[in-house]
């Protein structure tokens, strides 16, 4: 599992700021967490097929991987499998802890569900909350990445245009997902890796790095005074 704390920086000012924020979340996460205020773990399945998106709301660690059928499971702390709400909205597939109190939903006594998917294609992610987790075996035409929360993805297989927006904080690797085309507009905090084996435009309005792999022909770029965009 991809870990939050894997994030990188251009500067020391934005990895302390980074990993002081990240500490004060380190509670709402389960690799951080030691076992207090959890009760017993529950396992459960769901038959929702059809979709191509995920749609995230909360504390979830995720494996996605592409196959012939469609698979979901979830195993977390009972009280917070208890607020769990999995649904289906045309072809996305949402993820919510559906508390109301959404200092109770991400707070510190919250642990996190594990999720691991399967399913034959996979054209969007969006993650609203804290998210990490590996995604495997992309193959799409256009494959779009919005995180607005905290977010740890990597991600590797292969697309014709990639978007993605990058409004929160953590690291996206994607230099593993080769795309032609890559849009990429991040406004947050941390690092993005992408792969372009045609073209690029890369937008860092916030704090940290855009690295862009492929040595695309077409590069057009905009940074920040305390962030970089780097050419591979």
């Amino acid at each position: 599992m991809f870990k939050l704390t894997q994030l990188k920086s251009i500067s020391a000012i934005s990895i302390l700021t980074i990993s002081g924020l990240i500490a004060s979340q380190a509670q709402a996460h389960p690799e951080h967490d030691e076992g207090k205020n959890k009760t017993a773990e529950v396992e459960k399945t769901f038959n929702y097929s059809g979709f191509d998106e995920i749609e995230i709301a909360g504390v979830f660690n995720m494996d996605v991987q592409i196959g012939k059928a469609f698979s979901i499971h979830t195993a977390g702390d009972k009280k917070e499998m208890e607020r769990l709400k999995v649904t289906l909205k045309n072809d996305v597939l949402i993820l919510d802890m559906s508390e109301g109190n959404k200092r109770k939903r991400w707070g510190k006594n919250n642990h996190g569900i594990d999720v691991t998917i399967t399913m034959p294609s996979l054209n969007g992610l969006e993650i609203a909350g804290i998210g990490s987790g590996n995604i495997y075996g992309i193959d799409s035409d256009a494959f779009s990445l919005d995180v607005s929360g905290i977010g740890g993805i990597q991600l590797d297989g292969s697309c014709r245009t990639l978007d993605v927006d990058f409004d929160g904080m953590g690291d996206v690797d994607a230099k593993n997902l080769k795309c032609e085309t890559v849009d990429i507009d991040v406004s947050g905090m941390g690092a993005a890796s992408v792969y372009a084996s045609e073209s690029v435009d890369a937008d860092m309005s916030g704090m940290g790095s855009i690295d862009v792999y492929g040595n695309p022909k077409k590069v057009k770029k905009d940074k920040g005074f305390m962030s970089s965009i780097n050419i591979h």
